[in-house]
């Protein structure tokens, strides 16, 4: 009986093992499929907007070709008690493939001005790389339970990073 209960315990030790890997490589394939994509932030949500005209303007703001863009679109996020609050939501652009890097890195060396795109002149407006929710929430509890030890923390291609000083990487 006693060996019996062991290999049951050393089944189940294997199951889990197997199941902690199909969900890393599924977590994988998901971030790997958004790859040619990155989000826009810090542009509130209008009536009657044209998110691809604002795409196409970003691209030409940080000298990048608007004829990369393949689709755009805002992203919704959840609501609590369907209050139409228009602040938070994001704009997601495709890209072709394997320009979102080039993308990203533009708008780092030129900052995109809100003032000429219509927008508050104090509006900031940043590019970053499309997550899944489960690399969003690792990223959000990462911060949460890093604050004050690391200097910085992000996400980059999937992966969420650490740094504690300008010079040091981990």
């Amino acid at each position: 009986m006693e060996k019996r209960c062991t290999d049951l315990q050393n089944n189940l030790k294997n199951i889990n093992l197997k199941y902690e890997v199909l969900e890393t490589k599924i977590h994988q394939i998901e971030q790997s499929q958004l790859a040619n994509q990155l989000e826009i932030c810090g542009i509130k949500e209008t009536e009657k907007e044209d998110v691809e005209e604002i795409a196409k303007d970003i691209a030409m703001s940080i000298l990048q070709a608007p004829e990369d863009i393949i689709k755009v679109y805002r992203k919704k996020r959840n609501r609590l008690n369907n209050q139409k609050s228009m602040d938070n939501s994001v704009i997601t652009v495709i890209l072709r493939e394997g320009i979102r890097d080039m993308w990203i890195e533009a708008a780092k060396s030129s900052p995109i001005n809100a003032e000429k795109l219509g927008l508050e002149k104090n509006n900031k407006i940043y590019l970053r790389e499309s997550l899944t929710p489960a690399t969003a929430f690792l990223l959000w509890k990462t911060k949460e339970e890093l604050k004050g030890t690391f200097k910085f923390i992000w996400c980059k291609h999937g992966s969420v990073l650490v740094r504690k000083s300008e010079n040091k990487k981990l």
